[in-house]
């Protein structure tokens, strides 16, 4: 095995390990290397600083946990346990099961254990004599109470706490000499505040209603990088196929800020991360007359922006929902009791609200935000002269530029609620996502960067970012309060798709 010093396994790791195969068992067989990586990216996923761990130290622990698992052991100390199961199990030498907690001990076969004597004499053989062992004492009897107690608390004119017993008022020096949270009856029994505790049938319906939001309303473990690097290459194709119906749609030269609305400078302000409009009109201007950038490839840099800023990050995992105010203080003194039953209840009615009022609402989202970006384009684009003959060719028949038009709102309102989808599947998990846009002049970086073609490869050592296509997707731990935290802290999980060119040029 290649990689960094030997390490231990933590109980951490090896519970995502039996996870992961438990629930992978059909890849056992043939897939294992598959399983591997699958294990692989999970513990990177939770600890990235770790450069030790390699694909086949994983794939060497996994082949040693299923050689245990099919002896019956397993890597973690943590024991197996059952929903039906009662009590602990003994195993012992004869293979018999003895159940330590139902069965009673005055129904247990007593086994009478033999002395073994030996007798010798200087005439006689040897011989040996059996002696039966004393028998053992029965087991205590279990001594039941009496009839129910009527128990209630007093208090006097002082406020100073008695309490009365069947009519016998008990001093408060006996209640202090007592441990917490016990009683003691008339007939002398301690009994514990737990058993006094009568619970009305309308207090366990509540109580099994939070039982059952602070078990299953947590987040969910994160997806599998290739599952999110699969779901944004769609949608990076989506988004070409749409340039390509636009374009056919409505035939178009250049695109010119000095007719655009204030929506699209806005947006041409995040495109190219400029501070002016002034910079953004140079800014537009060069990369129109860059010869490795095309026409698709601005409309492209347009479309990508406004589908990551606008439904990627701008994605609300808070639903804005008003408590009442009677709920509100009933919270805030529970946290001074719990704040971790707090917690949870917290992120059991945000995972509630995401699932019954922001995801019925994604495909009004996605067509407004449809509307919106066909509304720009239209404020920014020129034309060609009704003399190109390109224009003809592009444009064709009025029937013909109507159904590529609907063929492109039909593909950009898929793109926006593929996105929309996407993201509140994320919102689920325990680590939060970020679309991090790449400025013009950065270095660039193979780690977190993709060139946009291939013929550039030859130049990417001494290359800077000129415009950014298509975002990087980074993973930041759940407790970071920022929105946007810092790029360094996160795990990149989609690389960015950006052109470059020579630094000498930039």
């Amino acid at each position: 095995m290649t990689g960094g010093p030997h390490r231990r396994w933590s109980v951490e790791e090896n519970l995502i390990l039996e996870a992961l195969v438990d629930g992978n068992t059909e890849k056992i067989l043939g897939k294992r290397a598959e399983l591997a990586r699958m294990i692989y990216e999970r513990l990177n996923e939770c600890a990235p600083n770790d450069n030790s761990r390699t694909v086949e130290k994983v794939r060497y622990k996994m082949d040693h946990y299923i050689y245990k698992l099919k002896r019956g052991r397993r890597t973690s100390r943590a024991e197996p346990t059952s929903p039906g199961l009662v009590g602990k199990q003994l195993r012992l030498r004869d293979n018999t099961h003895v159940d330590s907690v139902t069965t009673r001990p005055s129904s247990r076969r007593r086994q009478v254990p033999k002395v073994v004597m030996s007798l010798r004499s200087s005439s006689a053989p040897r011989r040996k004599l059996e002696l039966p062992h004393p028998p053992t004492p029965p087991a205590p009897v279990k001594q039941h109470p009496g009839p129910k107690l009527s128990i209630r608390e007093i208090q006097g004119p002082r406020q100073e706490r008695t309490q009365q017993v069947n009519g016998q008022t008990l001093p408060s020096a006996s209640l202090n000499s007592e441990p917490r949270g016990t009683t003691t009856t008339a007939s002398g029994i301690k009994l514990s505040a737990r058993s006094m505790m009568e619970v009305e049938p309308w207090e366990r319906k509540h109580i099994e209603i939070l039982r059952s939001l602070m078990a299953q309303g947590s987040y969910s473990a994160p997806p599998r990088h290739s599952h999110v690097r699969t779901a944004l290459g769609n949608i990076t194709l989506q988004i070409e196929h749409s340039i390509e119906c636009y374009r056919q749609a409505h035939p178009c030269s250049y695109l010119d800020l000095a007719t655009a609305s204030d929506d699209a400078r806005n947006l041409s302000q995040v495109s190219f991360t400029a501070s002016t409009p002034s910079t953004v009109v140079d800014m537009m201007e060069t990369a129109s007359s860059h010869p490795a950038i095309w026409l698709d490839d601005i409309l492209q840099l347009f479309i990508s922006n406004a589908v990551f800023t606008w439904a990627f990050n701008g994605f609300k995992e808070d639903p804005q929902i008003q408590m009442p105010s009677a709920v509100q203080r009933t919270f805030n003194r529970l946290a001074q009791y719990d704040p971790e039953a707090v917690r949870r209840l917290n992120i059991a009615t945000k995972l509630d609200l995401l699932d019954a009022t922001v995801r019925p609402r994604l495909p009004v989202y996605a067509e407004e935000f449809q509307i919106r970006l066909f509304n720009i384009f239209k404020s920014m684009r020129v034309a060609p002269p009704e003399t190109d003959p390109t224009c003809e060719v592009a444009c064709g028949s009025p029937e013909y530029s109507q159904a590529k038009h609907r063929e492109f709102k039909k593909i950009t309102r898929t793109v926006f609620l593929d996105t929309l989808s996407l993201r509140a599947d994320l919102a689920r998990c325990d680590r939060k996502y970020f679309a991090q846009f790449f400025k013009q002049g950065e270095p660039f970086d193979e780690e977190s960067m993709e060139p946009h073609r291939q013929d550039l490869e030859n130049a990417l050592r001494d290359s800077t970012v000129y415009i950014c296509l298509r975002p990087a997707i980074l993973s930041f731990p759940r407790e970071s309060d920022s929105e946007a935290p810092s790029p360094s802290q996160g795990v990149v999980v989609v690389k960015a798709k950006v052109v470059v060119t020579r630094s000498s040029q930039a």
